[in-house]
Order: C-alpha cells, then structure tokens, then sequence
C-alpha cells in the first residue's frame, strides 16, 4: 500500500513536484469535484487509482463535502460501488 497525499487541489503518491499517481480535484464550498486520475506506468496495474477515489471518498466524509465524479475513472468507481453514494452531490 502507497502514502497518500494531499495538497492544493491533489490527492497523490510520491513527490509533490513530480507525483507517480494523482487525482485532481477542485474545492467549492462543500463541493469536491473530482476531475482528472492519472497513474504513471511504474503503478499502474495496481489498483492504484481506485485507491486515490477511495481516498477521496473518506477525505469527503470526513470533511463532510458532497462529491461530484467529473473524471470518467472515478464516475466509473462511484458507478460500481454503492458505497460511495452518500458523498454524491446528486445521487
């Protein structure tokens, strides 16, 4: 399992000025907008990317934010886990 990470609008593996993995997003009041996941080729094949919509996913509940999956990976990711909905701005 990876440290994940977050800075200003990036939740990420590895070094900040060059990330291995990551998944922007943006702020707006209470609103988490997750827009784009990237996973370099030295993780990819490891689930590495739904591991930063988990992580989303807990730092939404946590801060109590609603979710809005802009990204197709993780619309995909909150499409296939139920789990997930309570965070969804518009389930």
């Amino acid at each position: 399992m990876h440290t994940l990470l977050v800075s200003d609008h990036h939740f990420y593996i590895g070094n900040p000025e060059a990330p291995q993995a990551w998944l922007d997003y943006t702020l707006n009041q209470n609103v988490l907008t997750l827009v784009h996941t990237e996973v370099t080729a030295v993780l990819q094949g490891q689930g590495i990317a739904g591991q930063l919509v988990a992580f989303a996913v807990t730092y939404a509940r946590h801060f109590n934010l609603k979710v809005v999956p802009l990204c197709d990976y993780a619309a995909g990711q909150f499409a296939k886990k139920a789990e997930y909905r309570d965070v969804l701005l518009n389930p």
